[in-house]
Protein backbone atom coordinates (compact mmCIF):
# COMPACT_ATOMS: atom_id res chain seq x y z
CA UNK A 1 0.00 0.00 0.00
CA UNK A 2 1.44 3.68 -0.33
CA UNK A 3 -0.35 7.09 -0.05
CA UNK A 4 -3.16 7.32 2.39
CA UNK A 5 -3.92 3.72 1.85
CA UNK A 6 -0.47 2.91 3.97
CA UNK A 7 -2.46 4.70 6.54
CA UNK A 8 -4.96 1.80 6.88
CA UNK A 9 -4.50 -0.44 10.04
CA UNK A 10 -2.52 2.02 12.13
CA UNK A 11 -2.93 3.85 15.35
CA UNK A 12 -3.52 7.70 15.49
CA UNK A 13 -3.77 9.51 18.32
CA UNK A 14 -6.65 11.41 19.20
CA UNK A 15 -5.99 15.47 19.50
CA UNK A 16 -9.45 16.45 19.56
CA UNK A 17 -12.17 13.90 20.81
CA UNK A 18 -14.17 12.71 17.65
CA UNK A 19 -17.84 12.32 17.95
CA UNK A 20 -19.88 12.10 14.41
CA UNK A 21 -22.84 13.31 16.32
CA UNK A 22 -20.63 16.83 16.97
CA UNK A 23 -18.76 16.62 13.19
CA UNK A 24 -16.00 16.97 15.39
CA UNK A 25 -12.54 15.19 16.09
CA UNK A 26 -9.04 15.37 15.13
CA UNK A 27 -6.08 12.65 15.35
CA UNK A 28 -2.30 13.12 14.65
CA UNK A 29 -0.61 10.51 12.43
CA UNK A 30 3.29 10.45 11.52
CA UNK A 31 2.82 14.54 12.35
CA UNK A 32 0.37 15.41 10.40
CA UNK A 33 -3.41 16.61 12.26
CA UNK A 34 -6.31 14.97 9.91
CA UNK A 35 -10.25 15.54 10.29
CA UNK A 36 -11.45 12.03 12.53
CA UNK A 37 -14.83 10.25 12.51
CA UNK A 38 -15.85 6.70 13.71
CA UNK A 39 -16.17 4.13 11.90
CA UNK A 40 -19.21 3.35 14.46
CA UNK A 41 -21.71 6.65 14.36
CA UNK A 42 -22.50 5.24 17.93
CA UNK A 43 -18.84 5.32 19.42
CA UNK A 44 -16.86 8.13 20.48
CA UNK A 45 -13.20 8.81 21.06
CA UNK A 46 -11.42 11.62 23.60
CA UNK A 47 -8.80 13.51 23.58
CA UNK A 48 -5.53 11.27 24.15
CA UNK A 49 -7.19 8.32 23.33
CA UNK A 50 -5.69 5.54 20.31
CA UNK A 51 -7.46 4.64 17.67
CA UNK A 52 -6.75 2.11 14.72
CA UNK A 53 -7.29 3.70 11.49
CA UNK A 54 -10.22 1.55 8.57
CA UNK A 55 -10.00 3.61 6.00
CA UNK A 56 -9.13 7.22 4.84
CA UNK A 57 -12.00 8.81 3.24
CA UNK A 58 -11.20 11.96 1.08
CA UNK A 59 -9.09 14.38 3.98
CA UNK A 60 -11.13 12.18 6.77
CA UNK A 61 -9.74 9.28 8.93
CA UNK A 62 -12.47 6.85 9.59
CA UNK A 63 -11.43 5.10 12.68
CA UNK A 64 -12.44 2.48 15.82
CA UNK A 65 -11.27 2.80 19.17
CA UNK A 66 -8.79 -0.05 20.09
CA UNK A 67 -9.63 -2.18 22.75
CA UNK A 68 -7.17 -3.76 25.08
Amino acid sequence: KTNVAALEGQLALVEEDVNNATAKGVAKINGQLWTARMEDANLAAKKGDWVEIVRVEGTKLICRPITE
